[in-house]
């Protein structure tokens, strides 16, 4: 598979070129607490997302702009979306549950 997750999709290159969705990532840090509070909500809502440790990628929370932890980056044909905090994430969640 090829990511371009700078432009927010994702090429599968395989016998069927399918183009899929890539997930939110959850942008995180070594001592954030909110982090775990916000993961724990994306995973008992069953949101599939790829966490990313911005102290260990800064190149990724660079290219995002990220500046607070956690951050969720959605992403849609016309780029990406911000989630900044654990009520920001909480109500994404809510949007694609509704």
């Amino acid at each position: 598979k090829t990511y371009k997750i700078e432009y927010g999709c994702c090429e599968t290159k395989d016998d069927t070129s399918k183009t899929e969705v890539v997930n939110p990532i959850l942008f995180t840090t070594t001592t954030c607490p909110n982090c775990k509070i916000a993961a724990g909500n994306l995973d008992r809502n069953g949101v599939a997302y790829e966490k990313i440790n911005a102290d260990d990628n800064p190149e990724a929370a660079k290219r995002y702009q990220i500046v607070k932890a956690p951050t969720l980056i959605t992403f849609g044909k016309d780029g990406y979306n911000k989630f900044e905090g654990v009520s920001e994430i909480i109500k994404y969640i809510d949007s694609v549950k509704a």
